[in-house]
């Protein structure tokens, strides 16, 4: 790739993807999914969560500004997916949806950590599925720490 002597690395973008757009449709619905529909979102929630995080911290440093950008939209449509999901079925559990798909959720709020509103519209789900025993202990417990740091700073 040629570079102008003025272009500033930062917005160097790989691919010629764009910016502005998620990689993920947030506005598609969820309303008629059953489970294998929604395991396959999961996984696609889950791509879209980690493909530039692996990149910003093993790829091009010159690509860091669009990487960090893109987080930010995949993350943003990963989050309205995710309440659409929530309200139609709760929380995506590990005895329904298996280990891998309720960490995906976990991880779409945890990258939301420090969003207070989020991390409080999520507890009660997170809450619920950790008293059935339906999610690590661990993970529920950083929730509710991140929360309690959040509220002491405000």
């Amino acid at each position: 790739m040629q570079l102008a002597a003025s272009t500033p690395l930062s917005i160097i973008q790989p691919f010629g993807e764009d910016l502005q757009q998620a990689d993920i449709d947030s506005s598609r619905s969820v309303q008629n999914m059953d489970d294998f529909e929604i395991r396959a979102l999961l996984d696609e929630i889950r791509r879209a969560d980690q493909q530039y995080r692996d990149s910003l911290y093993n790829g091009n440093p010159l690509h860091m500004s669009f990487y960090t950008q893109k987080i930010k939209r995949n993350d943003a449509a990963n989050e309205r997916l995710l309440h659409k999901l929530v309200a139609r079925i709760g929380w995506p559990s590990i005895n329904r949806f298996g280990e891998e798909h309720a960490y995906t959720a976990w991880l779409v709020v945890w990258h939301h950590r420090n969003d207070l509103q989020i991390l409080l519209k999520y507890l009660p789900f997170i809450e619920a599925s950790y008293r059935q025993r339906d999610i690590n202990e661990a993970l529920f417990k950083q929730i509710v720490t991140r929360i309690e740091l959040l509220e002491s700073i405000k």
